[in-house]
């Protein structure tokens, strides 16, 4: 779990708070699909009957879901047309980010 929450931060600093260059983000997508196989493997691994730390399960397949989660936010990102579809009907007062026209 540590290695997860090492890569998670360092995902968080260089990737998804800044632009990052088309090298470095494939790269990334890259080591997140490498970091979700392990955690797939470790999920295998806590789900057998014989492991003795059940208590694990909830937090690797969790830790899966939020791998999974930006992996599927890098490869398929929102527009900001649908940014702005949202943020309208959350904040309908709000003015426009101006960003989708």
């Amino acid at each position: 779990m540590k290695a997860t929450d090492e890569f998670r931060r360092y995902q968080r600093k260089y990737i998804i708070e800044r632009e990052p260059s088309p090298e470095e983000l494939k790269t990334h997508v890259h080591d997140l699909r490498l970091m979700i196989r392990l955690a797939l493997m470790m999920q295998r691994e806590v789900s057998d009957p014989d492991f003795g730390a059940k208590g694990l399960l909830p937090e690797v397949e969790g830790r899966l879901h939020q791998l999974q989660h930006v992996l599927d936010m890098l490869e398929c990102p929102m527009t900001d047309a649908e940014a702005d579809a949202i943020l309208a009907a959350v904040f309908p007062d709000a003015p426009a980010t101006g960003r989708s026209a």
